[in-house]
């Protein structure tokens, strides 16, 4: 584990431990716990494919490989969207819908450019960002079109 994933983690699970479960759903009326983790699940295996993905693209680049160099930029950025996504799915932040969307975005262009390499690291990395993208898509639906609760209402 790099210095960046342990502080990350870290982070992650300090900010979990500032709301107790129960406070958590109270501010996030659209707990959907079944879609929630699944697209928590395909965030965090995207996290860590494109993690090893950029890893080998920076081992392709030092063997000369330029072709690599935006694959290795655009996987470490997409690992970085899927990172934050789970970070606020794992705590139920209100902002889970903006940050899937653009999760799901980042994890297209990723899978497009993985895409553009034949080998088993970079079509297993654009796999996993797709299954990523729809589930990021299908969490932002849920919660773009669910009713507010009561407490919203009183607002």
């Amino acid at each position: 584990m790099n210095r960046r994933e342990i502080i990350g983690v870290v982070g992650a699970g300090l900010a979990g431990m500032a709301l107790r479960p129960s406070e958590a759903r109270a501010q996030h009326p659209h707990h959907h716990d079944e879609l929630h983790g699944e697209c928590l699940k395909a965030c965090e295996a995207c996290a860590t494919i494109c993690n090893e993905t950029f890893h080998h693209c920076f081992d392709k680049l030092k063997d000369g490989h330029a072709e690599h160099h935006r694959t290795a930029i655009v996987t470490i950025d997409c690992q970085e969207f899927c990172r934050l996504s789970a970070e606020l799915m794992s705590r139920e932040s209100p902002l889970i819908s903006i940050a899937c969307l653009a999760s799901a975005d980042a994890c297209n262009l990723c899978a497009v450019e993985c895409s553009r390499h034949d080998d088993p690291q970079m079509r297993e990395c654009a796999d996993a960002c797709r299954k990523c993208e729809r589930a990021c898509r299908a969490m932002a639906k849920v919660i773009a079109t669910a009713p507010p609760d009561a407490a919203e209402k009183g607002r």
